[in-house]
């Protein structure tokens, strides 16, 4: 791999699998940098206008009514 292209490593799988574990050590073992599916999510919530910083935002009315939307819009993924 020529030295100005960097890997893209996706990582995937059930909540509580290590995802994050994983790819957070890849990252630190190749010097990447680590992306987090939620924070990505967190900073399109936010472009669309809501608040995700507390705790359990998602279970929250404003955090599912995100999710609704996000769900029956394909341009938010």
């Amino acid at each position: 791999m020529p030295k100005n292209k960097r890997p893209v490593i996706c990582i995937c799988g059930m909540a509580g699998s290590g995802k994050s574990t994983v790819a957070k050590k890849l990252a630190k073992k190749y010097r990447l940098k680590y992306y987090s599916g939620g924070d990505a999510l967190k900073a399109l919530a936010i472009k669309e206008g809501h608040k995700p910083r507390e705790h359990g935002w998602w279970e929250s009315s404003e955090g599912i009514s995100f999710l609704e939307k996000r769900k029956a819009n394909l341009k938010f993924d």
